[in-house]
């Protein structure tokens, strides 16, 4: 019997040769709409009757087709497959609102030696998705599965994990609008799903290098017939890892630390508390442009989201090159459901970053406000978004670029005169743009290339007010009080 939070470990390949049936304990906690991503440790359990009380409709296979869960194939003689995931619901007697925890039986011959599963991916980048599990009674560390000789050409380094700390909305595939899925990318680092800020944190919800026991998870296929293969180098001879994702608040099981590399987690708090993160790391393996297997661009957009932008790739975590330079300039986009004050905020750091060494700049474009976040948060106020907004906000790592903005501000001048705000530079005006202290653009001016221009401030309320003009050699921000 293994026992929930232990592991087996098996040094050799040989299959379980004892008498009688072995016992893998799992304790989970669900309601009863809840979904859980289940992966068998053992070979022969019955599926249908591991989770009595869940309706046969409800336990589900991913189809990659399609992106969506179906039952094609299933039946009643039907056993978890070594290495593949299912989906599985509560049981009809859990409570809608309060989880039950339940310890789930999983009972057969420990699964051990070399395991293959074969993923399917139809045409398209944003195909590939196969739903698959650890199959051991041990943990596995999803960077040496990935990097694997025999795996790393068939999947990216990758996956995503099923957490049920959101309200389930009833969409699939490319309707899916949340943003339950916590995402790990080896060498890199993880970071946790949307989640309420103050009653848990994302550090509590974030995928370390470990899969645990039982544990479903999702990963992309590189081409179609792709082989996956599980092996016992694979198993990890701790119980310290991620944690088991069905639960609805953090997990109390131990972690496994993970290397040191230079990176920082930002999080983005809406008006209610809605808080998305995002994780900007610096390692050897990457370039400044999109790197395949270590960018991991958002799984779904969901009503309240931040996310890093590199060219067209909205990114949950991006992975940049080392050395790290003051150059670096690194765009951030958001949107949010609630109008009203939102909160920048630096979550988490490692490396360099970690003891206030290396500063994190926070630049806001329409109030020209700067903030170092090793310091402190920035609060900004925001319209509803349903579009993301990815042209405001950027970080920076040096106050030299800051100085070459500040050089090129002091250039211009504005200025009232009667009903007028006057522009005055040493450089053609292409443009001019006034936003209100929600970043809502109130007013728009035409330039005339010439290097100065006036625009009126009839009906405009008072308050302070953030003005772009718009210069043959850039974009220069200035702060007004009307």
């Amino acid at each position: 019997m293994v026992n929930n939070g232990g592991v087996l470990i098996q040094r050799n390949g040989s299959t379980y040769s004892g008498s009688g049936n072995s016992i893998v304990k799992k304790i989970a906690k669900l309601k009863q709409k809840d979904y859980n991503y289940w992966s068998a440790p053992v070979s022969g359990q019955n599926l249908y009757n591991f989770s009595v009380g869940t309706p046969t409709n409800f336990i589900f296979r991913y189809n990659e087709a399609n992106d969506r869960f179906g039952t094609a194939g299933l039946n009643t003689l039907s056993v978890f497959e070594p290495g593949i995931g299912y989906a599985i619901r509560g049981k009809d007697a859990y409570s809608p609102t309060v989880p039950t925890t339940e310890t789930f039986n999983f009972v057969g011959t420990p699964n051990n030696g070399n395991i293959s599963v074969t993923l399917q991916k139809s045409p398209g980048e944003d195909k590939g998705y196969n739903l698959v599990g650890n199959p051991y009674p041990s943990n596995i560390s999803f960077k040496t599965l990935a990097s694997a000789t025999a795996n790393k050409n068939s999947i990216f380094n990758k996956q995503w994990l099923w957490s049920n700390l959101n309200q389930l909305k009833i969409q699939q595939g490319s309707a899916y609008a949340g943003n339950n899925y916590a995402t790990y990318v080896g060498a890199v680092g993880g970071i946790g799903p949307t989640y309420i800020s103050g009653s848990t944190e994302e550090i509590a919800l974030r995928p370390s290098g470990n899969t645990r026991v039982a544990q479903g998870f999702i990963v992309q296929a590189k081409y179609n017939n792709a082989p996956l293969n599980f092996t016992n180098a694979m198993r990890a001879t701790t119980n310290g890892g991620s944690i088991f994702y069905n639960k609805n608040e953090g997990d109390d099981e131990p972690q496994e630390p993970e290397e040191i590399v230079d990176r920082y987690w930002l999080k983005l708090i809406n008006p209610d508390n809605i808080a998305n993160n995002i994780l900007i790391a610096h390692i050897a393996e990457a370039t400044n442009n999109y790197d395949e297997d270590y960018d991991a661009s958002l799984f779904s957009m969901g009503n309240d989201t931040f996310y890093s932008v590199m060219g067209t790739n909205k990114l949950q975590i991006q992975a940049r090159a080392l050395p790290i330079s003051d150059s670096d300039v690194i765009p951030l986009a958001y949107k949010t459901s609630k109008a009203g004050n939102c909160i920048i905020a630096l979550n988490d750091k490692d490396g360099v970053f970690k003891d206030n060494n290396k500063a994190i700049y926070l630049k806001d474009k329409v109030t020209g406000t700067v903030t170092n976040l090793q310091e402190g948060y920035y609060t900004f106020n925001s319209e509803v978004l349903t579009a993301p907004n990815d042209s405001r906000f950027e970080i920076l790592y040096s106050n030299s670029v800051l100085a070459a903005d500040n050089a090129a501000t002091n250039q211009w001048v504005v200025y009232k005169q009667d009903t007028d705000w006057v522009v005055r530079g040493n450089d053609r005006i292409n443009g001019l743009d006034l936003y209100d202290a929600s970043a809502k653009l109130v007013r728009s001016l035409a330039g005339n290339n010439t290097s100065e221009l006036r625009l009126s401030n009839v009906g405009l309320l008072k308050g302070l007010y953030v003005m772009k003009i718009k210069t043959g050699k850039g974009t220069v921000t200035k702060k007004l009080l009307n």
